[in-house]
């Protein structure tokens, strides 16, 4: 092949860019749900179908980029790797335990796939400036969400919530009065800024590595360019983005920006006249072995006398404490749905029920077992790449110009791709409220506003960025530094883990991970890239059917669509209008609440079966059917709810209120020494919670157990 021939394909290497970059950034500008969308979604959201999409579609630019990377003659088995790893981790869904997962699941592969794409994609300088100019852009848009969200949109927020809180609470199946509404109401009068993760701390994290990246854009045009639109243009969107990052109030994405960056400074200077490649090794390894040293030395000291001693990084140990029993439990295939096993296996003294443990290996390996280890070993080999990166002094040109309309062309096709998504969630919450065409025009105008900003902004950079001859070794060092972020913060925070958080990272990942590209075609084709492209192929075929089938599960995993809700009002009319036979008709519909299909959220639809349950035994024994049967009906469902209870008790040992409604339900039965045993363990629960107050018994409940627990041991002692 020749060169000219070679220099064909260098479209596939853009193209596989720009679709990597597109659906990682549009991802931190679209929330995405997990679960399935509940009748309290607000149409800014997007649900699992949705996040399969993006998950699925990660797959095109990793064999577009793949395909460059062969015409280069060069092995990809790092694609290889991955698609590998997709069979295992969309496979695993027929997994009892998972459920509804996999698309949490899908989105860590999607992570990765799109890290491979840019590693192997931006091995030359006009696409590493590509790449910077739309992290520089998305820097900006998030910046002035992040300041309208502080500003304005909180104080709106909050002003709804206290006109429907009734309304909310039940949407969000939280009781009122319950230890859940108080966690609930102090995080939302907490003023900070979320973005669309819905968590300052992972927001926070994002904005940190884009500063980086930022900040070594900044320094490349300073020492090349005399351009001052562009200098002054950075330096804005620098500033405006610290603003931002302190609207978070994330003190871990503050102190990591902080260490990365002057640990950064000291390495360039120590190495700036020689290569230091293990200095950059001993700097990005040894950050992140501070950090786990740090949490190992807290988890030493134990815990403070009482609330007001360090709690944060305490909390965290707990999560890998937990985290490190499941491993234990299932080495091999993981545990599957943290959350739902963090019940189980949760230290006695973490007052929260969290879903992920906050430190991306203790995630992927306690959920996935060794096909984590294998993701975790994967971003451990990205960085490792990176320090050669940055500390080589070559300097690599394009082999040949570039047209500027392709340039231009590029910079508006990525672009529009990244807020082609935000628009359209946001048009579809916002036609909805429309009564006539007028309106929808109006509406469709608004909706456009943030994202033309976005697009006219990013379109600019990159064109403009594009025409400047920068320092290549800076630009390659702002994405390192912003590498060591995402690892280092990664073993305190969710930023690895969060379906939408986690797309930008591994391209971060990714980018510092790649190598300059080799002067010159090899006169022979490796051996290793004739096995990587057989390997690729059959790879590919199977996931493309793999993922395919992704949303595919089987019928009897589908939630029964029955309402509790609903129920109860349809109870409590056929008692107002005695109707003994509707009341025990709709006794299937209960029994049909209480979860038999898997095992994923499995604690939460017991406590909505036994809560429900609890009303109908309310209602069927306070009024007593002649029919002989009635005794027979109400025993069975005493039965129900009882069983009920046993399974919730084994699967959240430490939920306070979990065990009030199991006691309250004993109680209601006449199972008083049942009941005063479930009590007893609530109020020893809150006891132990008192790390943090707002998680305790609420003062009326703590009063009517210990009421009923001395009623209990009246009767036993007459």
């Amino acid at each position: 092949m020749s060169e000219r021939a070679h220099n064909r394909w260098e479209w596939l290497a853009d193209a596989a860019l720009i679709g990597a970059l597109a659906l990682a950034a549009a991802r931190c500008l679209v929330r995405f749900q997990i679960e399935p969308l509940g009748p309290g979604a607000t149409g800014m959201e997007v649900g699992p179908e949705g996040l399969i999409v993006f998950n699925s579609l990660s797959i095109v630019p990793l064999i577009g980029a793949s395909a460059y990377r062969l015409s280069q003659r060069r092995s990809c088995f790092g694609a290889v790797a991955v698609l590998m790893l997709v069979i295992p981790f969309i496979g695993m869904r027929s997994i009892e335990h998972l459920g509804y997962d996999t698309a949490l699941i899908g989105s860590w592969w999607a992570a990765l796939a799109l890290g491979v794409t840019v590693m192997y994609s931006t091995d030359s300088p006009r696409r590493r400036i590509m790449l910077v100019g739309v992290l520089v852009g998305l820097l900006f848009t998030l910046s002035l969400q992040a300041i309208n969200q502080y500003v304005f949109e909180h104080a709106r927020t909050v002003e709804h919530y206290e006109t429907n809180r009734e309304a909310l609470l039940e949407q969000m199946g939280i009781e009122p009065g319950s230890v859940g509404q108080t966690k609930y109401e102090t995080r939302l009068y907490q003023r900070e800024a979320t973005g669309s993760f819905g968590l300052s701390n992972v927001f926070g994290s994002v904005l940190g590595v884009l500063l980086l990246t930022t900040l070594g854009a900044g320094v490349a045009v300073w020492r090349s360019s005399s351009s001052a639109v562009v200098k002054a243009v950075l330096a804005i969107v620098c500033v405006i983005g610290l603003v931002s990052l302190g609207m978070t109030h994330s003190k871990g994405a503050v102190v990591a920006l902080m260490l990365v960056g002057v640990s950064t400074v000291i390495a360039w200077w120590i190495t700036r006249n020689r290569s230091g490649v293990g200095l950059w090794r001993a700097m990005a390894f040894g950050l992140v072995a501070l950090v786990l040293g740090v949490l190992a030395v807290r988890f030493a000291v134990g815990p403070p006398e009482d609330h007001t001693g360090e709690r944060s990084l305490l909390f965290r140990t707990y999560y890998i404490e937990g985290s490190m029993r499941m491993i234990a439990e299932a080495p091999i295939s993981g545990i599957g749905d943290f959350g739902e096993a963090y019940l189980r296996f949760k230290n006695p003294l973490a007052p929260e029920d969290v879903s992920d443990p906050h430190n991306v290996f203790a995630m992927w390996i306690a959920s996935l077992g060794i096909v984590g280890l294998l993701g975790g070993v994967m971003l451990l080999a990205w960085l490792w790449r990176g320090m050669s990166a940055v500390a080589s002094d070559e300097r690599q040109d394009d082999e040949q110009p570039v047209p500027r309309h392709w340039h231009a062309a590029c910079a508006i096709i990525v672009s529009l791709l990244i807020f082609a998504a935000p628009f359209g969630v946001q048009l579809r919450a916002l036609l909805p409220q429309a009564q006539s065409a007028g309106e929808q025009a109006a509406l469709a105008l608004l909706a456009g506003i943030m994202p033309a900003i976005g697009v006219v902004v990013m379109v600019l950079l990159i064109i403009r960025l594009t025409t400047l001859r920068l320092d290549d070794r800076w630009m390659r060092t702002g994405l390192f530094a912003a590498a060591v972020m995402v690892m280092v913060h990664g073993q305190i925070e969710m930023n690895l883990t969060n379906p939408m958080a986690a797309p930008l990272m591994c391209v971060l990942l990714g980018a510092a991970g790649c190598g300059t590209r080799p002067q010159g075609l090899s006169k022979r084709w490796p051996k290793a890239m004739g096995v990587s492209l057989v390997l690729l192929t059959c790879l590919a075929s199977a996931a493309v059917i793999e993922i395919n089938r992704f949303d595919t599960a089987p019928e009897e995993w589908s939630p029964r669509q029955v309402d509790e809700r609903s129920l109860i009002e349809s109870g409590h009319t056929a008692v107002g209008r005695a109707d003994y036979d509707t009341l025990v008709m709709l006794l299937d519909d209960v029994n049909d609440l209480r979860p038999t299909y898997h095992e994923q959220v499995r604690s939460q639809k017991l406590h909505r079966f036994i809560f429900t349950a609890q009303q109908f035994h309310h209602w069927l024994k306070t009024h007593p059917h002649p029919d002989t049967q009635s005794q027979s009906v109400l025993k069975q469902l005493e039965q129900s709810i009882l069983s009920g209870c046993e399974d919730l008790a084994e699967r959240t040992p430490y939920s306070i209120d979990n065990h009030l409604l199991m006691a309250d339900a004993a109680w209601d039965m006449g199972m008083t020494d049942r009941a005063a045993a479930w009590y007893r363990r609530a109020i020893e629960i809150s006891d132990n919670y008192y790390l943090d107050p707002d998680s305790q018994m609420v003062d009326e409940d703590r009063r009517r157990a210990e009421r009923r627990i001395a009623a209990a041991e009246n009767d036993n002692n007459p």
